[in-house]
C-alpha cells in the first residue's frame, strides 16, 4: 500500500509546481529510486522535461518522455534507476487532477497542490478517495 504525500505550496504558479516537482524527483533519484512524473497535459509534462535538463545548473536528472499507446493519452516522464534493481514504480508524482488507475503499483505518491482554488478542490477529492481506500496520508506546507 503506497505512502501518500501532499505538498501543499505556499506560491499559486504552475512553474513553482513543477520546480518543486524537479526539486523530489532529484532527490528521490540521488536515493537511488525510480520516479514517475504525470501531469494533466502534455504541455505541462513537456514543460517539466525541459526543467529537469535546465532547473539548477549543477544538476543531471537523466529522464525520458514515456508516451502511451496513442497521441492523446497523457504523457509522463519516466526517471529509471539503472545503478541496481528496484520497482519500477517506486514514486510517482502526480501534477494531474485525478488519481492515477495504477496508483496501487506505487511505493509512494507525492501529490503537489498550488495555493489557488480549483488546484484545492482537486487535491480535496484525491485526499478524499485515497483515504476511502485506506492509504496513510501526510500533508506538508511548504
Amino acid at each position: 500500500m503506497p505512502q501518500i504525500d501532499f505538498y501543499i505550496l505556499s506560491s499559486q504558479s504552475e512553474k513553482s509546481r513543477q520546480l518543486f516537482a524537479c526539486r523530489i524527483t532529484e532527490k528521490a533519484y540521488k536515493m537511488e529510486r525510480s520516479i514517475t512524473i504525470q501531469a494533466e497535459s502534455n504541455k505541462d509534462i513537456c514543460d517539466v522535461d525541459k526543467l529537469l535538463w535546465s532547473f539548477r545548473d549543477d544538476s543531471f536528472v537523466p529522464h525520458h518522455i514515456f508516451t502511451g499507446e496513442n497521441d492523446d493519452a497523457i504523457k509522463s516522464i519516466s526517471v529509471p534507476n539503472n545503478k541496481k534493481q528496484v520497482n519500477i514504480d517506486d514514486i510517482l508524482v502526480n501534477l494531474s487532477n485525478s488519481l492515477t488507475e495504477n496508483h496501487m503499483e506505487y511505493q509512494r505518491i507525492i501529490e503537489i497542490v498550488i495555493n489557488n482554488s480549483k488546484d484545492k478542490e482537486n487535491a480535496r477529492k484525491r485526499f478524499v478517495a485515497y483515504r476511502k481506500l485506506g492509504y496513510e496520508i501526510k500533508s506538508h506546507t511548504i
